[in-house]
């Protein structure tokens, strides 16, 4: 073999193995300094934060609602039919209001959409615990996801009004790292500490246990997220009253439902979804104990 097809370590091919190393670990750079960039637009980097906290109190709400309507009931199977419930209520939404929302974000004021998504799901998430009512909990829950689904177009909306075109895909990995990846690890760890610290807690102010400190904490994160997006004036904006195309607002929506109409997974999830009703031998539940004192 020829000296020159050996590697500097000495073995064939292994010059490919170090350019493809290299290569990988350019990828990686030019990754980070991508993001990076993103984040240097002081908009950008703004509205980050703010769906970095709603997206946190996503995650802990759910861990907080799932825990609070559990606790109403000691029955095993009213438990259960508590958990499904809670989970129906949150899918619900997006099979029933989905055209709708879309349709509204496109032609109605961002800033202001997103303001009012979030000052909604800081009212519904901050008054669970007082309630403390499974009924009033669902019924919480569906509205939560319902104002979500206006948010979430709002938002998508505004991003490429703040970066450059060719930072789109990084603004977009960047949400999706944040939302899926960050924040829920952050929100099970929270969760787990608000746990730990639940039982010296609800000695010093009875009344108060973790599920409700995590729920007034989510709440807060919607008042503090609406308090950004409101000082954020440059996402302020709706397209016309006509869209390019010449749509008008109804006969946008008419096109989002005969899509859902007409798409056989949605359709036959949407008909396959059943109305919740009380598990046997449970008329009602149960108040959820005070803590210990």
């Amino acid at each position: 073999m020829p000296l020159t097809d050996l590697a500097p370590g000495g073995s064939a091919g292994g010059g490919h193995d170090g350019a493809d190393a290299a290569g990988d670990n350019l990828g990686a750079v030019g990754l980070g300094a991508k993001l990076r960039a993103v984040l240097r637009i002081r908009e950008f980097r703004r509205l980050w934060y703010s769906t970095s906290l709603s997206s946190f109190g996503d995650w802990l709400g759910l861990l907080a609602i799932t825990a609070t309507a559990t606790s109403l009931f000691d029955d095993a199977a009213a438990k259960n039919f508590a958990l499904g419930g809670v989970l129906l209520f949150r899918l619900l939404p997006a099979i029933v209001l989905g055209p709708l929302a879309g349709a509204f974000a496109d032609r109605f004021d961002r800033r202001k959409t997103m303001v009012v998504t979030h000052v909604v799901r800081f009212l519904l998430f901050a008054s669970i615990p007082v309630v403390n009512e499974l009924v009033w909990l669902f019924i919480a829950q569906f509205v939560i996801e319902a104002v979500s689904l206006f948010f979430i177009p709002a938002k998508d909306a505004a991003v490429p009004n703040m970066v450059r075109k060719d930072q789109l895909e990084s603004a977009n990995q960047l949400s999706l790292v944040t939302t899926y990846g960050l924040t829920p690890v952050l929100a099970g760890v929270v969760f787990a500490v608000l746990a730990a610290v639940g039982g010296p807690l609800s000695r010093a102010v009875p009344g108060l246990d973790e599920i409700d400190l995590a729920l007034y904490l989510n709440a807060l994160t919607y008042l503090v997220a609406a308090v950004i997006i409101w000082n954020l004036s440059s996402i302020s904006g709706r397209r016309s009253g006509r869209t390019v195309d010449g749509e008008t607002f109804f006969g946008s929506l008419r096109t989002g439902f005969s899509f859902a109409g007409h798409t056989p997974l949605v359709r036959g999830w949407s008909s396959a979804s059943p109305a919740p009703s009380w598990p046997p031998g449970s008329s009602s539940p149960r108040p959820r104990p005070s803590p210990a004192r």
